[in-house]
């Protein structure tokens, strides 16, 4: 995801990381050191490309937002199937753009979440 999204996601940066699971709505902050950086290198290493759109077979999905300084900079929700769609709080085109993750340690990590 680092390639896609260069400027975004700066690790030194992050304040907090909130998660919500979108099957009953549970949020989950982040804020310790090292779960941050389990969860942010797993995103800044996990390789992307982009999808032609989501798939609605997903049965269950999460939100993340990104806080730089307190701030929202980044979110992007993630479903069991893989699918990411970003949204970047400054604005992009690339907001509405869809992306499948090539494998599944960064859900993984959210999932533990929980």
């Amino acid at each position: 995801m680092r390639e896609e999204f260069p400027d975004v996601i700066r690790a030194e940066n992050v304040s907090e990381i909130n998660v919500i699971r979108g099957s009953d709505d549970k949020e989950v902050t982040i804020i310790e050191e090292n779960p941050k950086e389990n969860l942010l290198a797993a995103l800044l290493d996990t390789d992307v490309k982009k999808a032609k759109g989501s798939n609605k077979d997903d049965s269950e999905s999460y939100w993340i937002t990104i806080k730089n300084e307190n701030e929202r900079e980044f979110g992007f929700r993630i479903d069991n199937e893989l699918n990411v769609t970003p949204y970047e709080y400054g604005g992009s085109k690339k907001n509405s753009d869809n992306y499948l993750f090539s494998d599944g340690k960064v859900l993984k990590i959210i999932e533990s979440l929980f």
